[in-house]
């Protein structure tokens, strides 16, 4: 019962809880390394940041699945860190005829697709800097956990990201590629919000 109270608590004081995907990813060795390569910092500091609940109302439910954490040494703050998630291809491959609705608005079918779960690095300009996938476990559209087409979300700068047009399409991958097009294409907007009312 005190649990049911703290949730409405919250709730009424305007603030969502992030709802962590797995605890264990942020403290992968995977994200470590990545944290290393980037920054040179072997012991970086991951600060969790809460999100009012009006930074998520323009943007589609799969989201709220997503932590995020400011990556920090001695206080300073070196960059941050997003680890989201996104739908994957059903059993029956990528081009399954129940295909999934790509705007993440169709929760039953977000639930029933194999989710995979990503993370997203930025610099303190808020420029994406890089993409990994942290696992990928469905046997259809693993082409999406390629590095060389990952790059693309760090390429493009100024850009929105647009699957078959800026974004190269994966030929038996869409819904995976597509997916997580648009879960970054999100992300990289909520990003912008959050700097523009100094909420990071």
């Amino acid at each position: 019962m005190k649990y049911l109270f703290l949730f409405c608590t919250i709730i009424l004081m305007g603030w969502m809880p992030n709802i962590p995907l797995n605890s264990k990813l942020v403290n992968s060795k995977k994200i470590d390394r990545i944290i290393y390569r980037l920054w040179n910092l072997k012991n970086s500091e991951k600060e969790e940041i809460n999100i009012p609940l009006t930074i998520y109302e323009n943007y589609s439910t799969q989201n709220f699945a997503m932590n995020i954490y400011k990556l920090k040494h001695n206080s300073n703050v070196n960059g941050y860190l997003i680890i989201s998630s996104a739908s994957g291809c059903r059993n029956g491959g990528c081009k399954a005829p129940d295909e999934l609705s790509h705007s993440g608005k169709n929760k039953q079918d977000f639930l029933l697709s194999d989710n995979f779960s990503f993370a997203l690095f930025f610099n303190t300009n808020f420029e994406i800097i890089n993409v990994t996938i942290l696992d990928y476990e469905s046997e259809y559209g693993y082409e999406i956990c390629s590095k060389n087409w990952l790059k693309q979300f760090v390429q493009i700068k100024n850009e929105n990201y647009t699957y078959g047009n800026n974004i190269q399409a994966i030929s038996g991958a869409t819904v995976s590629a597509k997916s997580i097009t648009n879960a970054i294409s999100e992300l990289k907007e909520m990003m912008k919000k959050l700097k523009r009312e100094k909420l990071l």
